[in-house]
């Protein structure tokens, strides 16, 4: 599994690079928080309607104990996705680094 950090994530957007953020968690909890210009993407049907096998993904939900970033990254390996990260920190990491959010929940 390649697995990319806060730091890491933040830098490389930070200097352009086209990575496609995708927040795996349940639309609810998408909406309440997210990092800003993720998609919201958790089912097969979502992955074949919206991304393409040679896109750079980054997926992500809300720790490291979260299974669900870990069950998408799974899931597009067997679609023959190869460009793809799990950003296992999160919303919590991302969030502790003072990186922003948005959504319905972030004051």
């Amino acid at each position: 599994m390649n697995n990319i950090n806060a730091q890491d994530l933040k830098h490389r957007l930070d200097a352009g690079e086209h990575l496609i953020l995708v927040n795996a968690l349940e639309e609810n909890k998408f909406r309440a928080k997210h990092i800003p210009g993720s998609l919201n993407i958790y089912t097969k049907e979502e992955v074949e309607k919206r991304l393409k096998t040679e896109d750079e993904i980054v997926v992500y939900c809300t720790d490291i104990a979260c299974n669900k970033s870990i069950l998408l990254y799974q899931l597009l390996e067997v679609m023959g996705y190869k460009h793809v990260y799990r950003f296992g920190g999160g919303l919590v990491e991302w969030d502790k680094a003072g990186y922003p959010l948005e959504g319905e929940m972030v004051n």
